[in-house]
């Protein structure tokens, strides 16, 4: 795999990472506009267009070529539109929409309830009088009751009472602001397919008259066809508002990608945003990392199945054997206490003191690598983070909680061991667990495409469950983006974890980064062979990615991190495209040896002199190949 970029000299200070940020704000506003403002064009032009109609048809009812129920197509299509136009943290508007809904059904209860009320009499006097009376006329006194009488119910009942709860919920806060979207559309498309046949009971008894009115039959049943489409296109196609919304976003030039993060930002502004991250942005120096912060506080097993937006998810594969792989790492003793020091000093906004320290007592590297295999007694998580400042963290480490802490540990060991031995000294790592405040995890969330900005490179710890989780594959899109324009690829260093991966769907042949095809029944026996059927199993896992079937711990989480996704190109179907298509890449890559410089902390020579290979250069004597960074299909 070729060796991520870390030279973060530009892109990683602070006005660099500000005018990112401030690009994803302006991303996203636009992205907006060009979803929200030909949706509210059209719905608002149908509502006039059915008011006008209903207006003149009841005004001048003999000099209009129309009957004036049509105009209430119109106005059912306008509705159906205008609940399309809602996206991620539109509460106010949702809450608007839906009043709008339950004040609309109020005064069609308010009218229908009359006129039910004269068929049902009408009926009843037919029936109780003496006199004979047609079939027909029969069938029509009976098809009028039933059809007032039901649609009063149905407005009553799905216009009326169960949007007033939706909405009651919703300023209780027992609804979070992308769930109120979805309910209420779904609900509207229930609605939708509820009054359906009702307007085809309107047909019949109309049709049923003395003297029918083709033309009012006519209007009742387009409405009967437009309702019942309408509630079959919104219930079945869970995607529908993604793949509209990615339409009109894309149309023209089209909007960045980037404009999904800005999601997460919950509407701040890009100072505020930057000036908490850069507060209480941390980084953890790994020779104080041990096996214990790799280990899953509190393990909770997600249930069987989940709903979410009406998908349902399925059963994660489980993970029956955990045991770590029995490679070692090792590093050619290495003493680099005085270039430690001299260069993780400027890192810390402390001054370096905390840090000097700890670089005065701690052993050599040689001799931590080789201790990093023995039982050690974790210290509490946030106590062996630092401050740091923006651009100054070697990586930022992406992992999956529910794969083995072992074989996390044994990766994470042999990219430090190699770290140390290109740099002399410590890398400096952002890992959750211990950069995050546990207590006060929500007021950081909006920061964390600014911690991904700060980070030189994202070390990936791919395991088997890597791409069933939400926060995981999200992590690796914010990195890209949040590094663009720079070569974001190059600074992706993906480590495949040596666990037992579950049984895969036959994946067919892989491409290796050298062209040649491989299969697993062909792979070399022992280590070399176990190595291979690992990759070829995460080759297998990637190409197979779809965020439909991942998922986050909390519901929460899961709706913030589903907003983002839907922000980006074409929604859920571009992003799980685009994920394949880089994971996939980086696999396929030949391994070779990090980077020579990190930035902000590069090797320094004995006499104090920096050295960095010249730009274009070879990295370790190995030809660079140029790679323009992969873009959203």
């Amino acid at each position: 795999m070729r060796p991520p970029s870390t030279d973060g000299s530009t892109d990683g200070s602070t006005d660099a990472i500000r005018e990112r940020i401030s690009a994803m704000i302006e991303a996203r506003r636009l992205r907006r506009w060009r979803v929200q403002r030909p949706l509210l064009t059209l719905s608002f032009a149908l509502v006039l267009l059915g008011l006008l109609a209903v207006a003149l048809g009841l005004t001048y009812p003999r000099a209009m070529p129309w009957n004036f129920r049509w105009g209430y197509v119109l106005m059912f299509l306008a509705g159906w539109v205008l609940a399309l136009t809602a996206m991620s943290g539109d509460v106010a508007f949702m809450r608007a929409t839906i009043c709008l809904h339950v004040l609309i059904a109020a005064g069609a209860c308010v009218r229908l309830m009359p006129i039910a009320a004269n068929a049902a009499s009408a009926l009843h006097a037919a029936l109780s009088s003496a006199e004979p009376i047609g079939h027909r006329r029969l069938a029509s006194l009976v098809a009028d009751t039933l059809m007032l009488t039901t649609n009063a119910a149905v407005v009553m009942l799905l216009a009326g009472v169960v949007p007033a709860a939706i909405l009651l919920a919703s300023c209780r806060g027992m609804l979070s602001p992308v769930r109120l979207m979805h309910v209420a559309f779904k609900e509207l498309c229930i609605f939708d397919g509820v009054v359906s046949p009702t307007y085809v009971l309107f047909v019949l008894a109309e049709l049923l008259r003395e003297r029918p009115d083709r033309e009012v039959a006519a209007a009742f049943g387009t409405l009967a066809l437009m309702t019942a489409a309408l509630s079959a296109v919104g219930l079945r196609d869970a995607r529908l508002r993604s793949r509209v919304h990615g339409f009109l976003a894309m149309r023209g030039h089209g909007v960045s990608a980037a404009a999904g993060i800005a999601e997460m930002l919950d509407g701040v502004k890009a100072s505020c945003v930057l000036r908490h991250a850069a507060s209480t942005f941390r980084a953890v120096s790994l020779h104080e990392f041990t096996r214990e912060h790799l280990r899953e506080p509190a393990p909770t097993p997600a249930p069987d199945a989940r709903h979410v937006r009406g998908v349902t998810r399925g059963p994660r594969t489980p993970i029956t054997d955990r045991r770590a792989p029995s490679a070692r790492a090792s590093v050619e003793p290495l003493d680099a206490r005085a270039r430690a020091r001299s260069t993780l000093d400027s890192d810390m906004d402390d001054g370096g003191g905390a840090l000097r320290d700890a670089v005065d007592v701690a052993p050599p590297i040689s001799r931590r690598m080789h201790d990093a295999h023995a039982p050690v007694e974790a210290p509490p998580a946030r106590e062996v983070s630092r401050p740091v400042k923006l651009g100054r963290v070697d990586a930022f480490i992406s992992h999956s909680w529910h794969d083995p802490p072992e074989a996390k540990w044994e990766a994470l060991q042999s990219w430090r061991a190699e770290f140390c031995a290109l740099h002399g000294r410590e890398p400096l790592v952002w890992f959750d667990r211990c950069c995050i405040d546990q207590s006060n995890i929500a007021a950081q969330l909006p920061a964390l495409p600014v911690y991904l900005a700060g980070c030189n490179t994202l070390l990936v710890l791919l395991g088997p469950t890597y791409f069933q989780r939400l926060w995981c594959v999200v992590e690796l899109y914010i990195f890209y983006q949040s590094h663009l324009p720079t070569p974001a690829e190059e600074k992706i260093w993906i480590m495949t974890l040596d666990t037992p991966w579950p049984p895969s769907p036959a994946h067919g042949v892989q491409r290796c980064g050298d062209g040649a095809s491989e299969d697993p029944t062909g792979a070399a026996e022992g280590s070399a062979g176990a190595r291979q059927r690992v990759r070829l199993a995460a080759l297998a896992a990637a190409s197979r990615f779809d965020a439909q079937d991942a998922s986050a711990a909390l519901a929460s989480d899961e709706e913030r991190l589903l907003a983002v996704i839907d922000g980006c190109g074409d929604g859920m179907d571009d992003f799980s495209r685009w994920i394949r298509a880089l994971a996939t890449k980086k696999l396929q890559e030949a391994r070779l040896p990090l980077p020579r410089t990190v930035a902000r902390g590069s090797a320094r020579e004995p006499d104090g002199r920096e050295t960095r290979p010249a730009r274009g250069s070879g990295l370790l004597g190995h030809g660079r190949r140029s790679t323009a960074p992969l873009a959203l299909p």
